[in-house]
C-alpha cells in the first residue's frame, strides 16, 4: 500500500509539473493517453482520457501546433506523442519565453512608477536608483531641466564615456528640448562622448533658444550637474558595469554644491571649445 501511495503521488507532482510547463489538465490528459496507449484516433484518445468529444479536437489541434503531438496519415487520422524528453524541452523553451515576456512587460511598469514617483523624495533623502537611457531617468532630466532658472552647468564623463550613444541621446536630448532662451547651459563633454555626438550635436544645439556653450576635454571624470549654483547632482557608475550607472545623487548641500562648481571650473578652463 505504501508503494502504492508513493507511486500515486509521484504521478500528482508529474502532472502539477506538467501544467507548471504550460499544459492545460485536458491536453496533460491527452498527452499522456497517447504515451500509454500509442498512436490512436480521435475518439479512441477521448473515450481513453475522458476529454469530451466536444473538446478533442482542438485540444488535439493544439498539441500538434505546438510540436508535442504529431499526426499519422493512416485514415482515420491517427495521432502520435513526441517523445516526452524533446516534449518537455519544448514547454520549457515555451515557458521561458513566456515569462522573460511577462518580464519586460513588468520592467516596463517599473519604470513608468519610477517615473512618476522620481520627483518625490527618495527614501534617503538623496540617492535614486535608474539605468541609462531608462524611461524613468529621462522623466528625470527632463523635470530637473525644468527646474532650472538661470544656469546649468553640466560634466559628461563617466558611465556615459563607456556607453552607446543610442543608449544615452535621450537624456542628452532632454536638456536640450526642455531648456528655453532665459537660461545659459555650459556643458563639458569628455571627447569620446563628443566624438559619439559628433553628428547629432548641431541639431540638439539649433532645437533651443538657451544660452549654450559646448567645450570638450580629454580627461575622464564623473558625470555631474549644478543648477543655478544652489543644488547639483552627481552620476555613480556601476560598480561592476563600466557602461551603466548604478545611481544619480541629489545634492543640496551648499559646501558640496560649492566644491562641485569650483571643480567644474577648473575644468571648464582647461577644456577646449567646441561651439
Amino acid at each position: 500500500e505504501s508503494e502504492y501511495l508513493s507511486a500515486e503521488k509521484q504521478s500528482c507532482d508529474c502532472m502539477t509539473d506538467l501544467r507548471e510547463l504550460g499544459l492545460s489538465s485536458y491536453e496533460e490528459d491527452v498527452y499522456r493517453t497517447l504515451l500509454v496507449c500509442g498512436p490512436a484516433t480521435a475518439t479512441e484518445i477521448s473515450s481513453d482520457s475522458n476529454v469530451p468529444r466536444g473538446r478533442i479536437y482542438d485540444i488535439l489541434n493544439g498539441l500538434s501546433d505546438r510540436q508535442l503531438v504529431q499526426t499519422r496519415s493512416h485514415e482515420p487520422k491517427r495521432y502520435a506523442a513526441i517523445d516526452p524528453k524533446t516534449a518537455i524541452d519544448r514547454l520549457l523553451s515555451e515557458r521561458f519565453y513566456e515569462l522573460e515576456q511577462e518580464w519586460y512587460r513588468l520592467e516596463n511598469i517599473a519604470d513608468r512608477l519610477r517615473s512618476d514617483l522620481f520627483s518625490q523624495a527618495p527614501l534617503d533623502g538623496s540617492i535614486w536608483r535608474g539605468s541609462i537611457g531608462s524611461s524613468s531617468m529621462i522623466r528625470a532630466t527632463r523635470d530637473r531641466v525644468q527646474t532650472i532658472d538661470e544656469d546649468l552647468s553640466i560634466v559628461y564623463g563617466l558611465p556615459y564615456k563607456n556607453a552607446q550613444t543610442d543608449i544615452f541621446l535621450d537624456e542628452v536630448t532632454q536638456i536640450f528640448e526642455g531648456s528655453s532662451g532665459e537660461i545659459s547651459i555650459d556643458f563639458i563633454f569628455n571627447v569620446d562622448v563628443l566624438e559619439a555626438l559628433s553628428g547629432v550635436l548641431p541639431d540638439l544645439v539649433a532645437m533651443t533658444n538657451a544660452d549654450v556653450q559646448i567645450r570638450g576635454i580629454n580627461e575622464t571624470t564623473l558625470s555631474f550637474e549644478i543648477i543655478d549654483n544652489s543644488k547639483a547632482g552627481l552620476e555613480i557608475p556601476h560598480p561592476r558595469i563600466e557602461s551603466e550607472r548604478f545611481g544619480f545623487v541629489g545634492i543640496s548641500n551648499s559646501e558640496l554644491v560649492n566644491e562641485l562648481n569650483h571643480q567644474f571650473q577648473q575644468l571648464w578652463y582647461n577644456a577646449k571649445p567646441v561651439l
